[in-house]
């Protein structure tokens, strides 16, 4: 005959040590508030960052839709130097009409993945998305600006998130160690304090056995009536005089 699971645990649970019982609790409640700290941490670094990149994509594009859209072959419009993004600048169709090469474009990265639909960019006019990369698994941020020379068309800057995306895994990494370093020195600390705050109760145990073994003079150590070892203590020896 199969146990159910619930049965199962409930035994478990009955078969278990008050001390165990008191550690593994405090120590999931200490789980769970460094991950949800964890979890709080990463995403206010990743709003933060990501939300800096932003303010730049949006100042780099709205500085591009003022220049004239570059006809040449040149690093970059009025043959200065090259922006630290990629700019693409995008006809009214919404297709790729000249890319400006990012400075910062390392080799074999893949540019980022962006729609040649002119009511993606008129959609997205103005706000800053995250798109994927052409190959791999890489993502970038793209900020969507109308050209202010009335053509129609739009100007889109882009930036790697791979520096942001290796900068959360990092800091991933370190509150993964940081929170086992925790549980593992708070479950040492927490079994020496419980395994203290239990020993009244151990000897209540062993006075009750010298007891039942026939030695009626022991009694039950006095402690604070406050406590509920206190309470428990006095309980048994007031029995014990009767």
């Amino acid at each position: 005959m199969t146990v159910r699971p619930l049965a199962a645990g409930r035994r478990l649970a009955a078969r278990t040590p008050l001390q165990v019982k008191l550690i593994v609790a405090v120590l999931a409640l200490v789980a769970v508030a460094l991950t949800l700290i964890g979890l709080a941490g990463v995403a206010a670094v990743d709003g933060l960052l990501v939300g800096r990149l932003d303010r730049e994509l949006h100042q780099e594009a709205r500085r591009s839709a003022g220049r004239p859209p570059p006809s040449f072959d040149g690093p970059g419009p009025g043959g200065g130097p090259r922006s630290p993004y990629l700019v693409q600048y995008r006809g009214k169709d919404g297709r790729l009409g000249k890319e400006l090469e990012n400075e910062l474009l390392q080799e074999g990265q893949q540019p980022p993945r962006v729609p040649d639909d002119a009511a993606w960019l008129e959609a997205n006019a103005g706000e800053a998305v995250t798109v994927p990369a052409t190959g791999g698994d890489g993502r970038w941020r793209v900020a969507v600006q109308p050209l202010r020379d009335g053509s129609g068309g739009s100007v889109v800057v882009a930036a790697s998130l791979d520096g942001i995306d290796s900068t959360i895994r990092q800091l991933r990494g370190i509150d993964l160690v940081v929170s086992v370093v925790v549980l593992v020195v708070l479950a040492g600390v927490g079994a020496v304090i419980v395994r203290a705050s239990l020993r009244p109760l151990v000897e209540i145990e062993q006075t009750a056995r010298a007891i039942a073994a026939g030695d009626l003079t022991r009694r039950v150590p006095d402690r604070d009536p406050r406590t509920e070892v206190g309470r428990l203590g006095r309980a048994l020896n007031t029995m014990l005089a009767q």
